[in-house]
C-alpha cells in the first residue's frame, strides 16, 4: 500500500521576471485549483534587480498558496532551487521554469504519476 500524497510543492526559482512571473505564478495555480491539488508555490527569487519581489508580494495577495522567498546570496539557479527545497512543506516536488517555458499540465500529470506509485 502506497503512503497517500496530499501537498505538492512547486519550486520557481527566478532572477528579474518581472514581466513573466505573475502569469506563471497564476496559470500554475489555476491549473493545480481545477485539478483539486493542494499545493503551495515556492518562487524563489534569487537577487532580483528588478521588481519581481514587488509582484510577488502583490500575487500573494490573491493568491495564498504563494510563498515568495528571498535568496539572499550566494546566487544561482541551483542554489534557488535548493532554497526551495529546504522550504517545502509538500510531500513531493516540481522545479518550474518562471518564464512558463514549462507546462503547467505537466506539474498534473507528474502528480498523477507520482500518486500511482511513480518515484520520479
Amino acid at each position: 500500500m502506497l503512503p497517500t500524497l496530499t501537498k505538492l510543492s512547486v519550486i520557481i526559482p527566478a532572477r528579474n521576471e518581472s514581466g513573466a512571473i505573475a502569469c506563471t505564478v497564476r496559470n500554475l495555480h489555476s491549473e493545480l485549483e481545477q485539478n483539486a491539488i493542494v499545493h503551495e508555490i515556492l518562487v524563489v527569487d534569487d537577487g532580483s534587480r528588478d521588481n519581481t519581489w514587488k509582484i510577488l508580494n502583490s500575487v500573494k495577495q490573491e493568491i495564498p498558496e504563494l510563498r515568495p522567498l528571498q535568496n539572499e546570496a550566494p546566487h544561482g539557479y541551483g542554489r534557488a532551487v535548493a532554497y526551495g527545497i529546504d522550504r517545502i512543506e509538500g510531500d513531493a516536488a516540481v522545479i518550474l521554469m518562471a518564464d512558463e517555458s514549462d507546462d503547467a499540465k505537466d506539474v498534473v500529470r507528474y502528480w498523477k504519476a507520482l500518486n500511482r506509485g511513480y518515484h520520479c
